[in-house]
């Protein structure tokens, strides 16, 4: 990182009571940060404007202890949406495109009386995206997916289930599309985290 990128970093106004933000880091203005002292960022991470990162801790009388980790060198592009009510967290050197959601509940949408954003929050399992993952523009990746290291989601899909290291993913719901040839150096590291 350049020292004149280090330094407008260093000035720039970090997000109220955040938990961690790593040096060379910023979540660009304007952005909603919610549950700040619940969210962890590593070094070298930018969150591009529009952002919104919500560890939300109640809802509709509901409590939790929620956690966001986004790992060092992660970029995450403009409008993206990042939620939990348990955990949610991306490996280090994810990239993100523009209007990317990922959350680890869903609103409960029982007919009746109350509509769904009255309704309790239903958590559906923590997200766990691996290292070097490319997620593409308007691709979401719902509650209980884990993600291996270097997958690739295609633009708009939507990811229900979990996959293995090098998935390239796409469609609603996402498919295996195919499998990326994984560097052999990753390999013994894959190993002790298959999904």
């Amino acid at each position: 990182m350049s020292l004149l990128r280090r330094a407008a970093f260093g000035v720039y106004p970090a997000p109220r009571g955040i938990g961690a933000l790593g040096a060379g880091s910023a979540v660009l203005l304007p952005r909603r940060v919610q549950g700040a002292p619940r969210i962890e960022i590593g070094p070298d991470v930018i969150v591009q404007p529009h952002g919104w990162l919500a560890a939300v801790e109640q809802y509709a009388g509901q409590h939790w202890q929620p956690r966001i980790e986004i790992g060092a060198h992660c970029r995450i592009g403009r409008h993206a949406v990042i939620t939990a009510v348990e955990d949610v967290t991306l490996g280090e050197g994810c990239l993100l495109s523009e209007q990317v959601f990922i959350s680890d509940h869903a609103h409960g949408a029982q007919p009746g009386a109350l509509p769904p954003a009255r309704q309790p929050l239903v958590p559906l399992g923590p997200v766990r995206i691996g290292r070097h993952c490319f997620i593409g523009i308007r691709a979401c990746i719902l509650g209980g997916v884990t993600l291996g290291d270097h997958c690739v989601v295609g633009a708009n899909a939507v990811v229900t289930h979990s996959f293995p290291s090098g998935s390239v993913l796409a469609g609603a719901p996402a498919r295996l599309v195919r499998t990326l040839p994984l560097p052999s150096s990753t390999r013994h590291h894959l190993d002790r985290n298959a999904v």
